[in-house]
């Protein structure tokens, strides 16, 4: 939006003073005066929007993905696409005035998930100061905050246990798999000690076992963010954050809610964009064969079902929640191990 600045309520005064002073003298004149003042605002405004159309200013993102707790920080970048025009130009950010375009914004942060910039807010000042534009800036460079990968000194021993008692049980549900991965027919010059005969009767021929290939563990995690305390829901991200932290040093893949994650990077990343949204899982396609690690703020109606409807399978689950509500309804079935935050934060 244009606005008249106060120079050119001052500029019409002198027209108006003028003129009355020069009524009788310089009466013929007048019409050049006026010219010359019709002039100045013409000149003005043309030169504003070619300002307006020449002149692009936004954030550059100076650390980006941080831990939550620390500053986010941007710089603002003003660009003129021609180097002639001569600006005038006045930048607020979050309706503070930056006095000097090279130094760095800085926001806070508590919460990991997106972080947006700062509202900015620019004001270009014509040439003769007699309009100025105002304009303001929503800018999508966004930094990402991520989960912390430490955790307070008592929960991180009892969760160090959860976690070596979770190994074991990934390694028991290793053992009790098959010990083959597949039937083939016996191909040329194999060795006849790796026919399985019963199954070569059966089939009328030559069928072998073929042993199961050195396969990577996987950690199967399920993070369920249900309730709207940020405090909550940030402390599941990081112990999610810290727990895969553990198990891919130790060499194992990680899932997060059925999707595979490659590097550390990515999983606090994941988290992170998590946090900005309610998440929920189809528990109709989870399996408890593969040892489970769930990891809740809330245990609602669903999960609960969910875990009842396993009292007689054969398998090992982990559970690690915020708080005790609803958590005597699982608490005592079978092959669940739970882990209550609260008691130790």
């Amino acid at each position: 939006m244009i606005k008249v600045t106060r120079q050119f309520i001052g500029w019409c005064i002198a027209l108006v003073i003028i003129f009355l002073m020069t009524n009788i003298t310089y009466r013929d004149y007048h019409h050049v005066l006026l010219l010359f003042w019709l002039m100045l605002p013409i000149v003005s405004l043309i030169l504003l929007f070619w300002s307006i159309k020449s002149f692009d200013v936004n954030y550059e993102i100076v650390n980006s993905p941080i831990d939550r707790g620390q500053d986010a920080m941007w710089q603002l970048v003003v660009n003129k696409n021609n180097p002639l025009l001569r600006l005038l130009i006045k930048i607020k950010v979050d309706k503070k005035e930056v006095f000097n375009i090279k130094d760095t914004i800085v926001k806070s942060t508590v919460h990991a998930g997106k972080v947006v910039p700062p509202l900015m807010e620019v004001e270009i000042i014509s040439e003769f100061r007699l309009f100025s534009y105002t304009m303001k800036l929503d800018s999508n460079k966004t930094i990402l905050a991520l989960p912390l990968l430490e955790i307070p000194v008592l929960l991180e021993k009892h969760l160090s246990n959860l976690i070596e008692r979770h190994s074991n049980n990934l390694a028991k549900i290793s053992f009790m798999e098959d010990e083959f991965d597949h039937l083939d027919v016996l191909k040329p010059r194999e060795s006849l000690k790796r026919v399985h005969w019963k199954l070569t009767s059966r089939h009328q021929r030559f069928i072998v076992a073929r042993d199961k290939p050195p396969v990577v563990p996987t950690l199967k995690l399920v993070v369920l963010l249900l309730g709207d305390d940020m405090n909550q829901r940030d402390m599941v991200l990081d112990i999610t954050s810290v727990i895969a932290f553990e198990y891919h040093q130790k060499g194992y893949h990680i899932e997060i809610n059925n999707e595979k994650m490659t590097t550390i990077l990515s999983v606090r990343t994941k988290l992170a964009l998590m946090n900005q949204t309610t998440s929920s899982v189809n528990f109709d396609q989870l399996s408890l064969s593969n040892g489970l690690l769930i990891i809740s703020d809330q245990v609602n109606d669903a999960l609960i079902n969910y875990l009842e409807s396993l009292k007689n399978n054969k398998g090992y689950l982990s559970l690690i929640v915020m708080s005790d509500q609803k958590l005597q309804a699982i608490e005592s079935l079978p092959n669940i191990q739970v882990l209550r935050v609260s008691d130790y934060v």
